[in-house]
């Protein structure tokens, strides 16, 4: 008897234990999946410089890059939806909205809708489990209207602007929008680069826009770092095609100072040898040089004394400062500009003859960084187009040139850089002071 006391007891006590662990014991269910997605957008279809598909906004009509990020091994699918509406269900990786078209993963683009909408892209697991994200763009059927473009040609002038043109999908050659800001504000020069990668045929569609926009091309052709005078010579032949009436101009290289260390001689001795033979071919070309990447006093006597012919104009860079130069440096060295433009008069006086002086790439630092994305930008622009606008009414220069237009970078998922157009063709911070006025 006392040892069947003794066993119900015990079996009391462990059923208490039981029901006490089961009280305990966290609520079932799935656990917290520790990996957090998003759903990020390029427009690149590599795509490059991703940010967050929320809140962003594009043109109606152009392409962006969709996709869930990151792309871990135990995502089985993504089913995605536009509106509420299923448009695609990707399993391959990196689970893109318009999938991909390649063994490399080359994003497909999706076309960007008028309006807001909203994406919503569930991504389904391995374990049978799913989690959805989204995001909400909106698709602008125009450009914002800009503001008035500035009254007087000096103003135009000191707002002659570069077009960067790194590719054949460069914004101003394909957006007949951006051409026709452009063509409202008047610019009267636009400088492009010489491509070697460029064909007849994207040369032509360059030109052409350059034509549609209204303005005057300032066209670069090889120097001496490769020296290449018939490639200088095709292109030229495509200006005198596109533009068959007027003047146009061109320089000799582009920074060879920088880009390959050439010293003033060699640089003279590439002029000597082929500008003569492009002015034959190209009478209405007027050349300048020697496009120095900054003001360089002595370089640019050195090519005066022995330039042969004679350029028409002159040509630097002007820059006022660098990454991790403080505010205050940046707008003190635009000051810097009178003495390089006076010192440039000097040299001239020194060789015996005077041409005009073109300013053809400026802006506050040459390299992609936060700067840009201050509206610090604004007060440092108001003080350089001011410098400009004495120096021009001075007559100590003629002409200035922003770079740039209209160009891919981005900082912290943001168009960034030197750059006075979105990709939507809005205007950037500096964009807006740029055009805001004399």
């Amino acid at each position: 008897m006392r040892r069947t006391l003794i066993a119900g007891l015990l079996l009391v006590a462990a059923f208490v234990a039981a029901a006490g662990a089961l009280l305990t014991r966290p609520p079932s269910g799935p656990k917290t999946r520790a990996t957090s997605y998003d759903l990020n957008v390029s427009t690149s279809n590599a795509r490059s410089n991703p940010s967050a598909l929320d809140g962003q906004s594009y043109t109606a009509g152009s392409t962006i890059y969709v996709f869930t990020s990151p792309n871990t091994s135990n995502i089985t699918s993504v089913a995605y939806t536009v509106d509420g509406t299923a448009v695609r269900t990707e399993s391959k990786a990196p689970h893109d909205l318009g999938g991909s078209n390649d063994a490399n993963g080359t994003a497909n683009p999706y076309t960007v809708q008028a309006g807001a909408h909203t994406v919503a892209a569930r991504i389904n697991f391995s374990d049978g489990t799913s989690t959805t994200v989204s995001g909400t763009y909106t698709g602008t059927s125009t450009a914002p209207p800009p503001p008035a473009p500035p009254d007087g040609d000096l103003a135009r002038r000191i707002r002659s602007i570069n077009v960067s043109a790194f590719s054949a999908s460069d914004q101003f050659m394909t957006s007949a929008a951006l051409q026709g800001i452009i063509a409202r504000y008047k610019i009267p020069y636009l400088r492009i680069p010489f491509r070697s990668s460029f064909t007849d045929a994207h040369y032509r569609k360059l030109l052409t826009a350059i034509k549609s926009a209204g303005a005057v091309p300032q066209v670069i052709v090889p120097g001496n770092c490769t020296p290449d005078q018939p490639a200088g010579d095709r292109v030229l032949t495509l200006v005198d095609e596109v533009f068959p009436t007027g003047d146009y101009w061109v320089e000799y290289g582009n920074e060879n100072d920088l880009q390959c260390g050439l010293s003033a001689s060699s640089y003279t001795a590439g002029w000597n040898r082929d500008v003569p033979q492009l002015k034959v071919s190209h009478p209405r070309a007027k050349f300048m040089g020697p496009v120095n990447f900054e003001y360089n006093g002595s370089y640019l006597l050195h090519f005066l004394q022995r330039a042969n012919p004679r350029p028409d104009a002159v040509s630097w860079h002007e820059y006022a400062c660098g990454t991790g130069s403080s505010d205050q440096y940046c707008l003190d060295h635009v000051a810097n500009w009178t003495n390089h433009a006076d010192g440039g008069i000097a040299q001239m006086n020194t060789a015996g003859y005077r041409v005009s002086t073109w300013i053809t790439e400026w802006n506050m630092n040459p390299e992609d960084e936060a700067g840009y994305q201050s509206p610090f930008i604004q007060t440092w622009t108001r003080r350089a187009l001011d410098q400009w606008s004495s120096l021009a009414s001075a007559g100590k220069i003629a002409v200035a040139m922003n770079y740039t237009m209209a160009r891919a970078g981005t900082f912290n998922g943001q168009p960034s850089g030197f750059q006075l157009f979105k990709p939507d063709n809005s205007l950037t911070l500096q964009g807006q002071t740029f055009f805001a006025g004399p």
